[in-house]
């Protein structure tokens, strides 16, 4: 397992090495000992517990469910308020609240606290839409204990890299620089879109056909009518205006066609 230490942006940065691999549980225990602390006004216990969370996270060799990476995001957030950093704050929440509806502050926290604001106001925003990615060596991307294939950018994550069902790489991921193992891809059309687009353009080119057809015939028939059209010159155009107008007459049917069936097909 590649081993990192991210300090959810909190704090350091760098390598620490793993003694027994961390669990889900004792993330979980960290996190609510933070979330505690900071409530009790207790910064030296909030930051151990932090740094419990910034060691086990990269040794983490289980995939997290959903509800601890939320309560990782609200310590995340917390320690983002205490550093004056409100759009990390509601940046945070988001990312909890997306991972785990059911989440609440709970009473841990005075119900008069500021932080509060920073929640409610993160409930109300509006999510970005996400933007796919691909993972490098055809590993699966786990966000916040659920199998992703676009991430939100500027919104935190829990990120695991898993091969074979293993969890190869965990790592808390601020919303902004891809680890080196994930890319933004290449915009991809949607079937719908790619059979939308092709009966546009066949509508419009069968549209332009038909009256381009529609104006050589009547300009043929109209030179046919005219008293002056030399009489070898009939045959011609009577041929010409007879063809155009067939074509013409198809040529619209299909239009129509096209445009039926992309009207209904919307």
């Amino acid at each position: 397992m590649i081993l990192l230490l991210l300090g959810l942006g909190l704090g350091h940065a760098g390598e620490a090495p793993c003694g027994a691999p961390a669990g889900p549980a004792a993330l979980q225990e960290s996190a609510e000992r933070a979330s505690v602390a900071f409530g009790a006004l207790d910064p030296p216990t909030f930051a151990a517990a932090r740094e419990d969370l910034d060691a086990g996270l990269p040794c983490l060799d289980q995939p997290v469910p959903p509800e601890v990476a939320a309560r990782i995001h609200v310590v995340s957030a917390l320690a983002s308020f205490l550093d004056d950093d409100e759009a990390g704050t509601v940046a945070a929440f988001q990312a909890a609240q997306a991972a785990d509806p059911a989440l609440s502050l709970g009473d841990w926290l005075p119900e008069a606290h500021p932080v509060r604001l920073d929640w409610r106001f993160a409930q109300r925003l509006e999510t970005a839409l996400p933007s796919p990615v691909e993972v490098a060596d055809g590993a699966e991307l786990h966000a916040d204990g659920r199998a992703v294939e676009a991430l939100v950018l500027g919104r935190p994550a829990v990120l695991q890299r898993r091969s074979a069902g293993t969890v190869a790489e965990t790592l808390y991921w601020q919303g902004d620089t891809l680890p080196d193992w994930v890319s933004l891809a290449e915009p991809r059309l949607s079937a719908d879109t790619r059979r939308h687009l092709w009966l546009g353009a066949g509508t419009a080119v069968s549209a332009s056909a038909t009256v381009a057809l529609l104006a050589v015939a009547a300009s043929a028939d109209r030179r046919f009518s005219e008293d002056d059209t030399p009489y070898s010159d009939l045959e011609g155009l009577r041929r010409t205006a007879n063809t155009a107008s067939t074509l013409g007459i198809g040529a619209g049917a299909l239009t129509t066609g096209l445009g039926l069936t992309l009207a209904f097909t919307w």
